[in-house]
Order: structure tokens, then C-alpha cells, then sequence
């Protein structure tokens, strides 16, 4: 009996997670007027980020041995980055079809697989979607290119060049540094591409590409994931008439989610992105997801003049989005008791009413043990207790 329940017992250790997960979080919240409301899941769930290129079942176990540890982290919800197909020169940003599987994942039955094993331990799952635009090689923009007439022409980001062939203005791309346009031959324009020349940049002013984009994300919400984290949210609306952005001058503040040397920064972020227009381009989405209860709707909200004040604004009222997520912990110095109180004293004014998503660290920005370049007195780096505490903060927030 003994040796059999030692046996157990190094199970228990071994496989620690399969054992079940007890006292998950309540959650209320008390608005501007002191009426005490019930949370929805969403709003005090742990995210997990799955980023399906590194996340590998090398050991053989199979996927329900790894959403067995991970459900037994507390976590709940899975999100995971796009798995559509993808020409893959942005880790899967760079959409050809969205609605199937990328067959270096498997198949649309493993991803109905995936679910229902999620599901049966209590998880929920988020799809990452692009919507700000897509591959050059999706058959949305191979139609769109040939001419001006075509069904999809306006469908992109489409401008002429100026009198002397250079582009219509002097937006540059967040990733390259660069002009933001890039020249078509066959159709003898410019499109926009905000991130690299591969994703040209879909048009959120053209009502019937918005109508057909959201329609494909509703066949994930038909099969039952539970929610979206939507890629670079504040990116969707550029100015119609094409302005230039101003040049950041010596006493304007920096901006939020970018290297102080990239390019971009010399410029303010008010014509290629950040419209206010975006506003109302999110009903559209929140239409979308208050058809299908208990999902929720994410938003990135990184890259921007103050991500915190933006990102609040997109969660605000109950036709926007439910959650955003903001540069507030991306910090490249240490956290600090001072810095932190600064962060939620602004939090708490610009989320009045919840919203905010904390992160530090994703598939965009390096882990926060990279960037929190701290050091102890004799010039060693922060113990593991300092990045234990700063987790077990993180999920107190």
C-alpha cells in the first residue's frame, strides 16, 4: 500500500496540473452612481497568448496534456495568434484566408478539436483577427490591383502619385521606416501599408468591405470561440483627404508602443491612424459580437500618442469593445512603487467603469524580464522573487 501510494503521490507532482483548479475569481464592479454590477468572465480573466509557430507538442503528449497544465495555471482563456493561411513573412499577420486553418497547423477539424478540448476544462478561446488588412497575395487585393473599376478597387487604400511620381503624402510605415505607400504597376497607383509592403491596408471607409470582412470572422463565432483579439485596432481609419501628419516638435510629448529612432516618431499619429472616426467604426464590431453572448472583443491599442487615454475611449459606453489593452506596463526601466501609482491613478480616469487589459509583454514586445534592465546594488539583475511578485501583481490588477 505504501509503495503504491508513493506512486500516486509522484504522479501529483509529475502531473501537478491535472489537478483541479479551486477558488476562481468572482467579479463585481460598483459604477459612477454605487449600483454594484456582476462581472461577465472577461472582464477578470487571466489571458494566456499561445503563439502557435513556438508552441510545439515536442514531447508527444498530445494537445489535452497541454491545456491540462495550462487549465491548471487558473488561467481562463487561450489566445492564440492567427492561424489562418499565410505567405508568413509576419508570423501570420499576413492574411490570405480568413476563414481556415494554415495547413503547418493542421486543419480546420483540428482546430474544432482544440475547441471542444478547451471548452471541456473550462477554457475559453480567442482568435487573433487582422482586420486592418491582409496579404498582398489574399484574392481580395489581387482583384483590387488590375484596375479602378473592378468589384474590389476600392477595397484597399488607393491614392495617385503626386504630379512628380512621389507618393500622396509623407506617411511612414510603422515597421520599415519608410514611406508608407507603395507603387502598383498594373494599376498605376499607390496603396497604403502601414505595416510592411506585403499587408496593404484595408479600407474601413468602404462600408461593403466591412460587411463582407466581418461576415468571414462570424463563421469562428458560429463555431463557438469564445471571443477576438483584434489586431491594431486604432490603424483602421485613415484621413480621407490625405494630410500630411505634422512633424513632433521639441516639446511635444513621445508617443506610446514605439522606438523613440524609428522614424515614425518625428511624426504626430492623427491622419494615417488614430481617426476619431475609428469610434465609430467599432459598433460595427460590437453589433457583431452582442449576437453571440458571452464573447468578448479585444482590442490592441499600442502604438498611439497615449495609449492609455486612446484605448479608454474604445471601451467606453456598450457600443465599442469590451477590452482594450495599452502600453501602460511597456515600460524599458523597472517598475517602481511611484510609476506604478501614476499608471493606475490615470487607469482608473480613463477606464471608469473597467475595460483595461493588462499586459507586459507579447509577440510584439520583448518579455519584461528583457526590458526591466533593473539592477541590485552590486550590478546584478533583479532575483526570480522580483518577477514572481511583479506576476502575481499583474493578475491583481
Amino acid at each position: 500500500m505504501e509503495s503504491i501510494n508513493s506512486k500516486l503521490n509522484a504522479d501529483s507532482a509529475r502531473f501537478w496540473w491535472r489537478l483541479p483548479v479551486i477558488n476562481r475569481r468572482a467579479w463585481t464592479w460598483e459604477d459612477t452612481n454605487s449600483h454594484i454590477h456582476c462581472g461577465q468572465w472577461w472582464q477578470h480573466a487571466v489571458i494566456y497568448q499561445i503563439f502557435p509557430q513556438s508552441f510545439c507538442d515536442a514531447s508527444g503528449d498530445g494537445i489535452g496534456e497541454k491545456l491540462d497544465y495550462i487549465a491548471a495555471l487558473g488561467v481562463e482563456a487561450i489566445w492564440l495568434n492567427p492561424i489562418y493561411p499565410s505567405t508568413h513573412e509576419d508570423a501570420g499577420y499576413d492574411v490570405t484566408n480568413l476563414t481556415d486553418v494554415d495547413p503547418r497547423f493542421g486543419y480546420l477539424g483540428d482546430f474544432k478539436r482544440l475547441l471542444e478540448l478547451a471548452h471541456l476544462r473550462g477554457l475559453k478561446v480567442i482568435l487573433d483577427q487582422v482586420w486592418n488588412h491582409t496579404s498582398s497575395a489574399h484574392p481580395w487585393f489581387q482583384e483590387s490591383k488590375k484596375n479602378r473599376s473592378n468589384n474590389k478597387a476600392d477595397w484597399y487604400v488607393w491614392a495617385d502619385a503626386k504630379p512628380d511620381g512621389s507618393p500622396p503624402n509623407n506617411w511612414i510605415s510603422a515597421f520599415t521606416g519608410e514611406n508608407a505607400w507603395i507603387w502598383e504597376e498594373e494599376r498605376e497607383q499607390f496603396y497604403l501599408a502601414n505595416f510592411m509592403p506585403s499587408q496593404p491596408d484595408l479600407n474601413w471607409h468602404h462600408s461593403e468591405m466591412i460587411r463582407t470582412l466581418l461576415n468571414q470572422s462570424q463563421f469562428w463565432l458560429e463555431l463557438g470561440v469564445d471571443g477576438f483579439r483584434i489586431d491594431a485596432v486604432n490603424f483602421f481609419v485613415h484621413d480621407r483627404k490625405l494630410r500630411d501628419n505634422p512633424q513632433r516638435g521639441e516639446n511635444d510629448a513621445e508617443p506610446d508602443g514605439i522606438a523613440a529612432d524609428n522614424p515614425l516618431a518625428k511624426q504626430k499619429f492623427c491622419n494615417s491612424f488614430c481617426r476619431p472616426e475609428t469610434l465609430e467604426k467599432l459598433t460595427y464590431v460590437r453589433q457583431l459580437m452582442e449576437r453571440y453572448p458571452g464573447t468578448v472583443a479585444l482590442g490592441e491599442v499600442t502604438l498611439c500618442e497615449d495609449s492609455i487615454e486612446l484605448s479608454g475611449q474604445y471601451v467606453k459606453d456598450n457600443d465599442r469593445l469590451h477590452l482594450a489593452y495599452n502600453s501602460a506596463l511597456l515600460e524599458d526601466e523597472p517598475l517602481s512603487a511611484p510609476m506604478l501609482h501614476d499608471i493606475m491613478k490615470k487607469t482608473l480616469k480613463h477606464f471608469p467603469e473597467g475595460g483595461q487589459c493588462w499586459m507586459v509583454g507579447n509577440h510584439d514586445y520583448q518579455r519584461l524580464r528583457s526590458r526591466w534592465t533593473g539592477h541590485k546594488s552590486n550590478e546584478e539583475p533583479y532575483s526570480k522573487e522580483f518577477y514572481r511578485m511583479v506576476i502575481g501583481l499583474l493578475v491583481t490588477l
